[in-house]
């Protein structure tokens, strides 16, 4: 789903399935005009029970390292097995990343 028109500020939730395979890769991907700021969620399929957000500003990542978080409770999924509901919140001065409601 493409979303054409430009919001600054609110949340973005998607309640998928990722996908899993080797050279496969899901994502919800937010980005401006270049240079690019970005933000994301992404699911390497190798790896289907990690999730890493990142985001650029003007087309540099700001952290080098990928933030990889799990499913939240005491006991990781498989994010391939099931839905789960995926949001990014972009406020004025913060950035959330959710899965199931539960802020990572």
């Amino acid at each position: 789903m493409i979303y054409p028109w430009d919001f600054q500020y609110g949340k973005v939730e998607a309640r998928i399935r990722v996908s899993p395979g080797s050279g496969v890769v899901s994502t919800i991907l937010l980005a401006g005009p270049d240079p690019a700021d970005e933000l994301d969620w992404e699911w390497v399929g190798r790896d289907t029970w990690t999730a890493q957000s990142m985001y650029f500003v003007k087309g540099q990542r700001v952290d080098p390292n990928a933030a990889f978080v799990h499913t939240p409770g005491d006991t990781p999924q498989d994010m391939a097995a099931g839905f789960h509901n995926y949001a990014i919140e972009l406020n004025k001065d913060s950035v959330k990343w959710y899965i199931d409601n539960w802020l990572t």
